[in-house]
């Protein structure tokens, strides 16, 4: 019996396209050559569509639009800044502007209008001679400033005002008996210290601490005409008294006690 023996190749077989084939294969991975692709090869670059662009990785996207040499989105937003910058500039002006004259307006309006300021004043009497040989008193006015005193020794008439009255009418009357030499001393019986320039100053802070309390809390005072050493030291020179009890009696005629009748 003859033997058939059948030759097998090892070697992959070749594959060969049709001579007038549309498609040309290319190593895997690669781009396929068509014939659209050999005929935009001899064509200027702009003649040739974007997809057919291999220049670059950029090749399947258009180029972006650009203005000034910026990106629409970046130009137009510049712009409308540009714009409100500009807006807020010339309403600014307009109201600058519209501000000036209205003051000018109002300054106009009040050229007839006096301003006065008070001012503390003393009169001074004088003795005006008339043609008949008569005299006839008239005062004139003299703008002045007043300097209270910080040191020094009050007016105060002890012991010649010593046991009298002394009557404080605020809202209402209060009475007040002058005792010359007495205090009541004692930090339990002292409601605070004022400065009073009299012993009628005193009186009136006495009388006026009540009204605005609204309850007779000052039952007197103790006056001390001392201002150099008795403001600097005890801060005041006028102790308000919330207890009458236990009266300190001397001969100083420097003190005066002010005690409250009713």
């Amino acid at each position: 019996m003859r033997g058939q023996y059948i030759v097998m190749s090892s070697s992959p077989e070749v594959f060969h396209p049709p001579p007038h084939s549309d498609l040309e294969v290319s190593a895997h991975g690669q781009h396929q050559v068509t014939v659209a692709d050999k005929f935009y090869s001899d064509q200027p670059q702009e003649a040739v569509p974007p997809q057919y662009y291999y220049g670059s990785s950029e090749g399947d996207k258009r180029k972006e639009r650009t203005i000034c040499g910026f990106r629409a989105a970046t130009f137009f937003l510049s712009l409308a800044l540009v714009l409100v910058i500009l807006a807020a500039a010339i309403g600014g002006g307009v109201g600058g502007t519209m501000a000036v004259n209205n003051a000018k307006s109002a300054n106009s309006n009040n050229n007839g209008t006096t301003f006065t300021s008070t001012v503390i004043s003393t009169f001074t009497t004088t003795a005006t001679p008339t043609s008949s040989g008569a005299s006839a008193s008239g005062s004139s006015t003299s703008a002045s400033i007043l300097s209270v005193p910080t040191s020094g020794v009050l007016a105060l008439d002890c012991p010649n005002i010593d046991s009298t009255e002394l009557r404080m009418t605020l809202v209402e009357t209060s009475v007040f008996t002058v005792i010359c030499g007495r205090d009541y001393p004692g930090a339990k019986n002292d409601i605070l210290a004022v400065t009073a320039y009299s012993l009628t100053d005193c009186a009136r802070a006495c009388a006026s601490y009540n009204q605005n309390s609204g309850s007779k809390l000052c039952r007197g005072a103790a006056f001390k005409s001392d201002l150099t050493y008795n403001v600097p030291v005890n801060y005041g020179n006028c102790w308000l008294k919330n207890n009458t009890n236990s009266p300190d009696s001397g001969t100083d005629n420097g003190l005066a006690a002010l005690l409250l009748n009713n």
